[in-house]
């Protein structure tokens, strides 16, 4: 169990995640001291850590994809698991993916359809090669960032402060609905992508370690990532260990509206809720992966939800809900942007250089 001033300083390094513990005291008023001893526990027993994830809709991304399945049960997790990660969760589009023994889902950024449709048939080649689906193909959710809106991205801050009835201001200030909206293509250096690759494989790594394995100095990597962050197509979160807080149901929620009558942008910006750690919406469907303490709040947050949506005609039919058990699925993929940034930044293969990252910066 966490205390309350372990809880206060985690919501804050959520909220804040690459404030120095000055900044960081101050927002939380906390003393300094206090604060610097509780960040080092809290990420040395692992109840967070630190991912650069790159913003790369100026890059040469063009959406955000779920892809979600149905399995066959018969088949044992652990072996459906060992037999596809080589093939679909290898691929370097998909950042996350999870699993339980009859239903998973993956999240991926990608350069176009085509990438993703490559990847699509992979899977259900191997899905059906392996007898793991029957009568339904997995299913799949686009997102381009020229029509869609993410109105939250991988931000835990508001879900960590309201499971622990902690008020912080600005906890959702790294909402950002602006953020994937595309706008100029950006060129960047050879250096300059190098660096930024290694920051999305190595967020815990301090400077002057980036530095050595780049063969540049900490200076020169301490200004690249600022113009990077500067420009939009970088930035650095913190994510918590949720089964560690107590959390325990993860679910998506896929909305379908109403096509006579979908929502308006201004009621769009109303449909996230302090249990969202994901929102994604386009002008007829919406995507929101929120995560519960039980499954009765989860219960709670959908019909609440439907009965907003239904009372205004926004949708339809019932949202479907697709919940997983954190205490028992298996994660394949955590959060691993690198892959997909090297393929963008279309850097060649060179030997991995072991990563010694403290979680310290310089």
């Amino acid at each position: 169990m966490l205390s309350k001033n372990e809880q206060k300083a985690l919501c804050g390094i959520l909220t804040k995640p690459t404030s120095t513990d000055k900044e960081l005291a101050e927002y939380l008023g906390m003393r300094q001291s206090t604060l610097a001893v509780i960040r080092q526990r809290l990420r040395r027993r692992g109840y967070y850590r630190l991912v650069t994830v790159p913003l790369m809709q100026n890059v040469g991304c063009e959406m955000l994809a779920l892809i979600h399945t149905d399995f066959n049960p018969m088949v044992p997790l652990d072996e459906r698991i060992q037999k596809t990660s080589k093939v679909v969760e290898a691929s370097p589009e998909i950042f996350f993916s999870l699993g339980e023994l009859q239903k998973g889902f993956s999240l991926s950024f990608s350069k176009n359809y085509t990438e993703l449709g490559k990847i699509n048939d992979a899977r259900t080649t191997v899905f059906g090669g392996m007898q793991l689906i029957e009568k339904e193909y997995p299913k799949e959710m686009l997102f381009p960032f020229e029509v869609s809106t993410i109105y939250r991205f991988l931000n835990f801050a508001p879900l960590v402060a309201s499971h622990f009835g902690i008020k912080l201001p600005g906890v959702a200030s790294a909402d950002a609905p602006a953020e994937f909206r595309p706008a100029s293509k950006i060129n960047l250096s050879e250096t300059e992508r190098r660096v930024y690759y290694e920051m999305t494989r190595s967020a815990e790594s301090s400077l002057k370690e980036i530095g050595a394995r780049l063969k540049l100095s900490g200076k020169t990597i301490s200004a690249i990532r600022t113009k990077l962050e500067s420009r939009g197509i970088l930035k650095t979160i913190a994510i918590p260990d949720l089964k560690k807080l107590g959390l325990e149901i993860l679910a998506l929620h896929i909305i379908r509206f109403n096509p006579q009558n979908p929502p308006t942008e201004i009621v769009r910006n109303t449909l996230t809720t302090d249990h969202d750690i994901l929102v994604a919406l386009r002008k007829f469907e919406g995507l929101r992966i929120s995560v519960y303490p039980n499954y009765d709040q989860c219960e709670k947050d959908r019909m609440s939800m439907f009965r907003y949506l239904r009372e205004h005609n926004y949708v339809v039919d019932v949202p479907f809900v697709r919940t997983f058990s954190l205490t028992s699925v298996a994660v394949i993929k955590d959060f691993n942007f690198a892959p997909i940034a090297k393929k963008i930044l279309e850097l060649p293969d060179r030997p991995e250089a072991p990563q010694n990252g403290s979680g310290g910066k310089s």
